[in-house]
């Protein structure tokens, strides 16, 4: 992964004349911007949404070049941000989640360099372990994507259950969470299902307008069609949404769809004839 990540920013930040994974591998003579990719120590692991790790990378700025912290910054966050990763070898693919700035610049007297550093989350989206296919396949969950296709448009990428290992960003992944009957009669009863939408852009502002797009429409429509020849539907119940949850292992989005439904009973034949006889005298 880490060597995915330094072919990244190989390509896309020359101004780096080197990137390395220990301190002690950069030339003391080194006179120009140089970078060290650096584990976080962080590691998360969901059944669902596949394996996501944190990574530092230091970058070493001389005090007198023309690229200053914030320029060498911007490079690597605008390389690495929402982008999809690929590891040759495996064809394993990451993501790249910019989580920010971490501590103050520092200046480091012996080589008149200043030191910034900053993180990001890179995870592999696809799930680590198998998902549920009777989960992946429910025809609700289908519904859902399909009008979150319609209403986003084809430069947006739609996916249900999980995310695959070939996904694109910007995407969206819906995800069931809870199934729930309720007694509405005495032969009618109502299914009840939440979903939880993940918007990925490949800008935060990219993916801030997703996720308010699906909200609004969420919002003006009543239901969704499952089937329209036989005129099924689901009916849209309290959508929500949330800038400030994690897309990836949270989600920004959640919504109830719900179908009322007739209880299924067993027919017995009629009754054809009563006999009695009395044995009073």
């Amino acid at each position: 992964m880490k060597k995915a990540i330094r072919q990244t920013l190989r390509d896309h930040v020359p101004a780096l004349e080197q990137i390395v994974f220990h301190a002690n591998e950069v030339d003391p003579q080194m006179n120009a911007p140089y970078a060290i990719i650096l584990d976080a120590n962080e590691v998360e692991d969901a059944a669902w949404s596949g394996y996501r790790s944190f990574i530092d990378v230091e970058m070493y700025c001389p005090t007198n070049h023309e690229l200053t912290p914030d320029i060498l910054s911007a490079q690597v966050v605008n390389a690495l941000e929402a982008q999809i990763i690929r590891d040759p070898p495996n064809g394993q693919a990451y993501a790249g989640l910019y989580r920010g700035t971490v501590g103050q610049d520092q200046a480091v007297s012996q080589t008149l360099m200043i030191l910034r550093r900053v993180r990001f989350a890179i995870t592999a989206l696809q799930p680590v372990h198998e998902v549920s296919s009777s989960t992946s396949e429910d025809d609700w969950l289908k519904a859902l994507a399909s009008a979150t296709e319609t209403w986003l448009g084809s430069s947006w990428a739609c996916y249900f259950g999980a995310w695959p290992s070939d996904y694109h960003i910007p995407a969206v992944l819906w995800k069931l969470t809870e199934v729930e009957s309720r007694e509405v009669g005495v032969s009618v009863y109502e299914v009840r299902k939440k979903f939880v939408g993940h918007v990925l852009g490949a800008s935060p502002n990219e993916q801030a307008n997703g996720v308010f797009r699906i909200g609004d429409m969420l919002a003006q429509a009543i239901k969704l069609p499952l089937n329209e020849q036989k005129k099924q539907y689901v009916t849209i119940k309290d959508p929500r949404t949330n800038l400030q949850a994690d897309a990836v292992s949270e989600g920004q989005i959640t919504v109830t769809l719900s179908r009322k439904l007739n209880r299924v009973t067993e027919t017995a034949p009629f009754m054809q004839e009563i006999r009695a006889q009395s044995n009073l005298r």
